[in-house]
Formats: C-alpha cells, sequence, structure tokens
C-alpha cells in the first residue's frame, strides 16, 4: 500500500486519507479504526476521479456528495499498480 492524500475538515472530524496498491494483486479494506484503535461512526470508500476530485464530508447521502461515489467498504478493491491518488 502506498498513502498520498491526507486531508481533514475544519473539525477534524473527517479526514480522507489517498491510497494506491503497489502489489500485484487488489486489496479489500476490511476494517477501519482511528485514534486509539477506535472503530469511526462512518467509514466509506471514495473512488477518485481526477477530473472530479474528491470531498470531505461526513454526510454520505448529501445531494452534493452523491456525485462523489461514495461506496460501502466491503464493496470496493484497490486494483493493482494503482497510485495513492485513485482512491479516496
Amino acid at each position: 500500500m502506498d498513502i498520498g492524500t491526507r486531508a481533514s475538515s475544519e473539525d477534524h472530524k473527517s479526514v480522507v486519507v489517498g491510497m494506491g496498491n503497489k502489489g500485484f494483486g487488489e486489496v479489500k479494506i476490511i476494517d477501519v479504526s482511528v485514534n486509539n484503535d477506535e472503530t469511526p461512526s462512518k467509514a466509506k470508500v471514495q473512488v477518485s476521479n481526477a477530473l472530479q476530485g474528491f470531498i470531505i464530508t461526513d454526510d454520505f447521502d448529501n445531494p452534493g456528495s452523491k456525485p462523489y461515489g461514495f461506496q460501502n467498504l466491503e464493496d470496493v478493491a484497490i486494483k493493482a499498480g494503482t497510485s495513492p491518488f485513485a482512491y479516496f
């Protein structure tokens, strides 16, 4: 795994971490933890689009958030040979 972009909301309650996969096979994210191994209240994967960019939000169902393609963790595999800017 390769980590790239890191960004957060002003209140630090929403965080974006850009990840890529330098390996030879797909990688699935099975769990997310923050701080002292705590489970976040919400976690989604935002599959980035280089032309669109990304959004930092905690409201994945907001009409303004929907075009950014938030998906459930179990529904996304990070393809091999991707840069950290390919998935957020």
